[in-house]
C-alpha cells in the first residue's frame, strides 16, 4: 500500500513539474528576443566607451618625444588649430597693470606647452618612469672589454727633457707659520646626525623602506650603473688615457693635461659601483702617469716634434680632479697605489704656493719655483677650494704641511685687512686681488668663480671634527651675508589668472649683484650655484639651525623646478626668474582668434622667468642638491624627481658612446654638441647612483665630498668599503709615463710609416 501511495505522489510531482517546466519555456520563448537586444545594446554600448575613452585619453598624450610633457587646464583653453602669427597690440593700450591681468599665450615651438609645475604631475615613488632610450640603450650592461693597448716602440727612446721637482726648501717667501694647526683626529667632536635618522635601521628590520618600494629604487639603481657602464665603455674604446671623450664623433680632447681626467676622476665611481675589473684597468694607467709630463694635444697636432717646454697645469681642476680623485679612492679601498700616486702629485704642486703671500699660481708650470713672485688677481674659487684635498692627505700621511699651505690662504681671507666699504657683508666678488684687499668691486654671486669656496668653509669644519670654528664662523657669517642681500624668495604667478584653484609656485633664488655693493640684484637661477641647496642643507645639520633646512629644501625645489619648466625636462645653464613689478617689460599684448593675450617678446621660457643660456652639459649641481636633500630628509619625493631628472637626460644626451650637451633646452628635437666632460662620470653619475642605493653606503654621518663629488672619509677608523685583491706595483714600474706621454715625446720625423700611422692615431692628427 505504500509502494502504491510512494508511486501515486511521484507521478504527481512528475506531472506538476512538467507543468511548471512548460510555463517556463513558455516565458523563456516569450522574453529571449527581449534579452537578446538588450544584450546587443549593452555590449555595443560597452565597446563605443572604450573606443571613446581610449580615444580621448591618447588624445591628451604627447607624442614622442616629448614623453614627460603632459597638457594642462590652460593648454585645453588654447584652440587646437594650427598655431598663426599671434598680431601685436598697441602698447599704450595696455599699461602694465592691464597687461598683467592678461592670460598669457603659450607657443613654444609648434605645440602649446605650459611648463608650470603644479601642471605636470610627477609619478608617486612606486612608478617606476622610463623613456624610449632608457629601454632600447640601458636594459643590460654592455659587455666589458679591455682598454686597447697602445704599442710603443720601445727601441726608440723619448726625446722630452723632463722637469725635476722643486725642493720645498728652496722656495722663498713660504713659513709654516699659521693661525691654526692640524687638530689632531683623535680629538674630533661627535656631530649631530646628519642623514636622516630613519635610514639606521635593524639588521633584521628595514622601517624605511617596503620591499616594493626596495624593488623600485634597486631597479633604478641599476639603470644609472647601466649608464655610466655606456660611457666607460664607450671612453675605454675611444678615448682611454685622454682627458675627455667627445660622445658624439668618438674622439678625444686633453684640456686638463693629457694624464686622463675622466679616468682619474671616476676612479671612486668604479669602487662605489662595484666594478673590480674595470678598477683594475684603471689602475695600471694610474700607475704609468708621469706628473712632470703634461700634453696640450691641441699643439702636438700642427708639430712634427716634441714642444720645447711643456704646457702648463690648471691647478684648481688638477687639485680638484686629479688629487681629490686619487686621495677619494685610497679612502675607500685603501689601495696604496692610490695614495702613493697622491702624495707624488701634491710634491709635484707644492711649489705653486710659492708666491708672495702664499697664494698659488692659477696656471702652474710644474717644476717651477716662483721665487715669491706676486699673483695678481685671483679667482676666489680657484684660491679658496684647496682646503679639502690637502687637508685629507695631511690626515692620512700625517704629514701636517699639506694642511699648512691651505690654511695659510684662510688665514689671509680671515683677516681684518679685507675691511672696505664696497664689500657686502662678508662675501667676497668673484675675483680678488690679495696685494689690494680694499679694492672689492666686482661680481658677487654664489655661481661660477665663488662657489666652491663657501662650499669648502663649512664641509672643512666637518672635515676637521667639528673643531676649528674658524670655519663655522666664516660660513655661518657669509650665510648671513647671502640672506640679506642675495636669497630671495616670491610666488611665481600661474600662466592662466582665470583658474582659480592653481597657486602661485614659491621661487627662491640666490642672486647676483653684478658691479659691486650698489648694483641691482639680478634673480637669476645659474645652474652652477645649485650646488647651495646641498651646502645650506649640510651646514643646517652640523649647525642644527631648522630654518636653514627650510631654506635648502625651499632652494633646491626651485632648481629642479628649472629642469620641469622645459620641454626637454632638463635645467638650463642660466635663467632669471622676473619680479612682478617689472615683468612687464618682458611681455607683449597680442591677439589670437579674437582673444587677447600676453605673450613673452624675448625668449621661449617658463612664464615670469627668461632663459639666458638655455644649454645644458650635464652638470651635477642639481642632482647633488637633491641627493642631499633625500638623505638629510628621508622624503622620497626627491627620488622621484631625480629620476624625472635621469630619464630626462638619457633620453635627450645619451649617445652611443656617452652623454652629449644640449644645445637648447627648450628645443626639439634635440641639438646636441660633441662635448662630455669628467664630472659626468665624476659627479652626477655618482649623485644619481647613490640617490637609489642603499642611503647607509657612503652616508653623510661618514664621508665629506669635496667639490667634485670626492668622498673623503671622516674617521680614521672606518673600514674601506671595497677590498680587491689588488696587483702590487714596484717603485721602479710607477710613473714612467703613459703610452700618451711616451708618444707624444717621440720626435715624428724619426718614426717609419707604420709608426707614424700609430702617432697620428695616439695624437689624434
Amino acid at each position: 500500500m505504500n509502494s502504491k501511495k510512494s508511486d501515486s505522489n511521484s507521478l504527481a510531482f512528475q506531472s506538476d513539474y512538467q507543468k511548471k517546466l512548460n510555463k517556463l519555456t513558455s516565458i523563456q520563448s516569450s522574453l529571449l528576443p527581449f534579452f537578446k537586444s538588450r544584450i546587443r545594446f549593452i555590449i555595443s554600448f560597452i565597446i563605443l566607451t572604450i573606443l571613446i575613452t581610449t580615444t580621448l585619453y591618447l588624445s591628451n598624450q604627447p607624442q614622442f618625444p616629448t614623453k614627460f610633457k603632459f597638457k594642462s587646464n590652460q593648454e585645453k583653453t588654447i584652440p587646437t588649430k594650427p598655431l598663426l602669427p599671434p598680431k601685436k597690440l598697441n602698447p599704450s593700450d595696455y599699461p602694465d597693470d592691464l597687461l598683467l591681468s592678461l592670460p598669457i599665450l603659450i607657443s613654444t615651438s609648434n605645440q602649446p606647452f605650459n611648463p608650470i609645475n603644479e601642471h605636470k604631475p610627477l609619478p608617486n615613488h612606486l612608478t617606476p618612469f622610463s623613456t624610449q632610450t632608457l629601454y632600447n640603450k640601458l636594459k643590460s650592461a654592455p659587455t666589458s672589454q679591455p682598454p686597447q693597448k697602445i704599442p710603443f716602440p720601445s727601441h726608440i727612446s723619448s726625446t722630452t727633457n723632463r722637469p725635476q721637482k722643486v725642493i720645498n726648501t728652496t722656495i722663498k717667501a713660504f713659513s709654516t707659520s699659521t693661525r691654526s694647526k692640524l687638530p689632531p683626529s683623535t680629538n674630533a667632536k661627535a656631530s649631530k646626525p646628519i642623514q636622516y635618522l630613519g635610514f639606521k635601521s635593524s639588521k633584521f628590520i628595514k622601517s624605511w623602506e617596503s620591499n616594493q618600494d626596495s624593488t623600485v629604487r634597486n631597479t633604478r639603481k641599476e639603470w644609472v650603473k647601466n649608464a655610466f657602464l655606456v660611457v666607460w665603455e664607450g671612453y675605454k674604446s675611444k678615448a682611454w688615457a685622454h682627458d675627455e671623450l667627445k660622445p658624439i664623433s668618438g674622439s678625444f680632447d686633453d684640456p686638463f693635461s693629457g694624464w686622463g681626467a675622466t679616468l682619474v676622476d671616476c676612479l671612486d665611481t668604479l669602487l662605489i659601483m662595484d666594478l673590480p675589473t674595470e678598477y683594475e684597468y684603471a689602475r695600471d694607467h694610474v700607475a704609468s702617469i708621469d706628473w712632470s709630463v703634461t700634453l696640450d694635444l691641441r699643439t702636438l697636432k700642427s708639430t712634427k716634434s716634441p714642444p720645447r717646454s711643456y704646457p702648463s697645469v690648471p691647478f684648481f681642476e688638477t687639485v680638484i680632479r686629479y688629487l681629490g680623485g686619487l686621495i677619494s679612492a685610497y679612502d675607500l679601498s685603501n689601495d696604496p697605489l692610490m695614495l702613493k700616486r697622491a702624495e707624488d702629485l701634491a710634491d709635484w704642486l707644492l711649489p705653486s704656493f710659492g708666491t708672495d703671500l702664499g697664494f698659488p699660481l692659477p696656471h702652474y708650470q710644474i717644476g717651477s719655483n716662483p721665487n715669491g713672485q706676486s699673483v695678481g688677481r685671483v679667482c676666489l674659487a680657484e684660491m679658496g677650494s684647496l682646503l679639502l684635498e690637502f687637508t685629507r692627505l695631511s690626515q692620512i700621511t700625517q704629514k701636517p704641511h699639506y694642511f699648512y699651505y691651505v690654511q695659510r690662504i684662510t688665514d689671509h681671507l680671515d683677516s681684518n685687512q679685507w675691511n672696505s666699504e664696497h664689500r657686502i657683508g662678508s662675501l667676497f666678488p668673484t675675483w680678488i686681488d690679495p696685494n689690494h684687499p680694499t679694492s672689492l668691486y666686482g661680481d658677487y654671486t654664489f655661481g661660477g668663480m665663488a662657489d666652491s669656496y663657501y662650499e669648502y668653509l663649512i664641509k672643512q669644519y666637518q672635515l676637521l671634527g667639528l673643531q676649528s670654528t674658524q670655519y663655522s664662523k666664516m660660513y655661518t657669517s657669509i650665510l648671513s651675508s647671502a640672506k640679506s642681500n642675495l636669497i630671495k624668495t616670491f610666488e611665481l604667478e600661474p600662466a592662466n589668472q582665470t583658474q582659480s584653484n592653481l597657486s602661485p609656485k614659491t621661487i627662491t633664488i640666490l642672486g647676483d649683484k653684478l658691479g659691486g655693493k650698489d648694483a641691482k640684484l639680478v634673480n637669476s637661477l645659474d645652474h652652477l650655484t645649485c650646488f647651495s641647496g646641498a651646502m645650506i642643507g649640510l651646514g643646517a645639520r652640523l649647525l642644527d639651525n631648522k630654518e636653514d633646512l627650510d631654506l635648502a629644501v625651499s632652494y633646491t625645489d626651485s632648481c629642479v623646478w628649472a629642469y620641469e619648466s622645459t620641454k626637454t625636462g632638463l635645467g638650463p645653464e642660466r635663467m632669471s626668474v622676473l619680479d612682478d613689478e617689472k615683468s612687464s617689460k618682458y611681455w607683449e599684448a597680442v591677439e589670437y582668434e579674437g582673444q587677447v593675450y600676453r605673450r613673452l617678446s624675448k625668449e621661449n621660457g617658463p612664464p615670469a622667468s627668461v632663459l639666458h643660456d638655455s644649454r645644458y652639459l650635464g652638470r651635477p649641481e642639481t642632482i647633488e642638491s637633491v641627493f642631499y636633500m633625500w638623505r638629510i630628509t628621508g622624503d622620497k619625493v626627491w627620488q622621484d624627481r631625480g629620476w624625472r631628472m635621469f630619464t630626462s637626460w638619457v633620453e635627450g644626451c645619451l649617445t652611443d658612446f656617452g652623454f652629449a650637451d644640449l644645445m637648447d633646452v627648450n628645443r626639439l628635437p634635440y641639438q646636441r654638441s660633441d662635448k662630455q666632460e669628467s664630472f659626468v662620470l665624476a659627479e652626477t653619475l655618482k649623485y644619481y647612483y647613490l640617490l637609489f642605493d642603499d642611503p647607509n653606503l657612503i652616508s653623510l654621518d661618514e664621508y665629506v665630498f669635496n667639490t667634485e663629488a670626492h668622498p673623503f672619509k671622516l674617521r680614521k677608523d672606518r673600514k674601506a668599503l671595497r677590498n680587491y685583491h689588488l696587483k702590487e706595483f714596484k717603485d721602479q714600474e710607477i710613473g714612467n709615463g703613459s703610452p700618451l706621454q711616451l708618444w707624444a715625446g717621440l720626435r715624428y720625423d724619426e718614426l717609419d710609416e707604420g709608426q707614424k700611422e700609430m702617432y697620428r692615431k695616439v695624437i689624434g692628427i
